[in-house]
C-alpha cells in the first residue's frame, strides 16, 4: 500500500511476526520515523549506494575506541592505572598498534588510514589520563566489557527484556555493555554501566518517555533484574547476592575541539582536554555510593556535584522503579505500533536535530524534514 510522501506496511505482511528483536538503534528510529525502523528492521530496503560510501570513519571508529579502553583496563586488572602522562602515552601507543592489527589484518593502512588512527589516538589520550585519574580515587572497579545483554539459552550474563505489546506480541531487547563497574559493601554490590560515545551524548530523562535513547537504562535494569543463577555469581560472588544501582552513565570517548584564547602548553592542552570528557546520565542518591565514585563530589568524574543539593541525575530507589516502568512502557506503544505495521514517513525533530539530514530513505519518502515535535 502507496501513497505519495508515506509508505505504509500492512498488518498482513507481518502476519506471524511473533517477536521483534530490537537494537537502541531500531527503537529511536522507531519512534522518529517509522517509515526509517521498518525499512531497517524489517524489509532491508538500502540505498543503491550505501555500502560503497561507507568509510574506514563512519564503521570502525568506534570499534577502535572501544577496544583500545577495554584492553587499558585489561591490562591493569590486577594493579593500579598509570597516572604519569608518559606512561600513559607509551601503553597507548602499544595497543593502538595492536587495535590497529585487528581493525585491518591484511596489512598495513593506507594513508588516509594511518592519519586518521593517529587522529584517533591523540583523541584517546585524554579520556584515557581521564579515566586513570578516575580510578585511582574510585572504590568502583570495571568487572566486565563488551558484556552482552540478552543471549538465548546463556544464562552467564544479564537475559533478554521481554516487553509485551498491546496487540499478542512481545518486544525483546537486546545490547551490549561497553563497561560495567562494581563496588561491593555491606554485602551488596552496586553496579555502574557506562556507555562510551564517540561524539559528543546528553541524557534526558524526558526521552525515556518518548521511546527514545533508553540504551543506558536498558542495561542497568538488565543487570539489576538478573536471576539467580551463573551470571549474578559472577557479578557478586554468590548465585543470589544483592545486586544495587549505583549510575548509568554515557562517557563521551572522542572530546571535539577545544577552544583556547591563547597558545596552550601539551600539559595545559591535555588537562582543558580532559575537563572536556563529558559524563551524563543518571546516579542513585545515596552519599556514600556517590562519595565510592567520586570521593569529593565535585563533579569531575560523574555528572553530580555535591553544591547542587539536588540535581536530574540522582534518583531516590522509588524515582529508579518508576523511571524503569516509564521506559517499558515506552517500548510496549512503540512496539504496539511497529507490531500493527506502522511505516509512516512522519518524521519527528528530537533537541533540534533534523532526523532526515543524514537518512538515506529521504529520496523514498520524499519527506522535506521532520515535524517539530519537542
Amino acid at each position: 500500500h502507496v501513497d505519495i510522501g508515506t509508505i505504509d506496511v500492512l498488518p498482513g505482511a507481518i502476519k506471524g511476526f511473533n517477536k521483534s528483536v530490537y537494537t537502541n538503534f531500531h527503537r529511536s528510529a522507531a519512534y522518529i520515523c517509522y517509515m526509517t525502523a521498518q525499512n531497517n528492521q524489517i524489509t532491508g530496503i538500502r540505498r543503491w549506494d550505501e555500502e560503497k560510501t561507507a568509510s574506514l570513519a563512519q564503521t570502525n571508529v568506534g570499534t577502535f575506541v572501544h577496544r583500545v579502553l577495554e584492553l587499558y583496563f585489561a591490562a591493569h586488572s590486577d594493579e593500579g592505572l598509570p597516572t604519569e602522562e608518559n606512561a600513559i602515552r607509551h601503553e597507548t601507543d602499544q595497543i593502538v598498534t595492536q587495535v590497529i592489527g585487528e581493525i585491518l589484518p591484511k596489512g598495513d593502512p593506507t594513508g588516509r588510514a594511518r592519519y586518521l588512527f593517529s587522529r584517533l589516538t591523540r583523541s584517546v589520550y585524554p579520556i584515557l589520563s581521564s579515566l586513570s585519574r578516575e580510578f585511582v580515587q574510585s572504590k568502583f572497579r570495571p568487572a566486565f566489557f563488551e558484556l552482552p545483554v540478552g543471549i538465548e539459552g546463556k544464562t552467564s550474563v544479564p537475559p533478554t527484556t521481554i516487553v509485551p505489546t498491546e496487540n499478542g506480541h512481545t518486544v525483546a531487547l537486546t545490547g551490549i555493555v561497553d563497561r560495567l563497574d562494581t563496588w561491593q559493601d555491606g554485602g551488596a554490590t552496586y553496579v555502574r554501566v557506562v556507555d562510551y560515545k564517540t561524539g559528543s551524548k546528553k541524557f534526558h530523562r524526558d526521552d525515556v518517555e518518548i521511546g527514545i535513547n533508553i540504551q543506558l537504562l536498558l542495561y542497568l535494569f538488565s543487570v539489576l533484574r538478573c536471576p539467580p543463577g551463573d551470571f549474578r555469581e559472577k557479578l557478586t560472588g554468590k548465585t543470589d547476592g544483592e545486586v544495587r544501582a549505583a549510575g548509568a552513565i554515557y562517557l563521551s570517548a572522542r572530546p571535539g575541539e577545544t577552544d583556547a584564547d591563547a597558545p596552550l602548553s601539551r600539559e595545559d592542552a591535555m588537562a582543558l582536554a580532559e575537563k572536556n570528557a563529558d559524563r551524563s546520565g543518571i546516579l542513585t542518591d545515596d552519599e556514600q555510593v556517590l562519595r565510592a565514585m567520586e570521593a569529593n563530589l565535585e563533579g569531575k568524574y560523574i555528572p553530580y556535584r555535591m553544591d547542587n543539593k539536588r540535581s536530574n541525575a540522582d534518583l531516590s530507589p522509588e524515582e529508579m522503579d518508576a523511571l524503569e516502568q516509564t521506559m517499558l512502557s515506552s517500548i510496549s506503544r512503540v512496539g504496539t505500533e511497529m507490531c500493527s505495521g506502522a511505516a509512516g514517513a512522519v518524521p519527528r525533530v528530537i533537541h533540534s536535530e533534523d532526523p532526515c539530514k543524514y537518512c538515506a530513505m529521504k529520496e523514498v519518502c520524499r519527506t522535506a524534514g521532520g515535524d517539530d515535535d519537542e
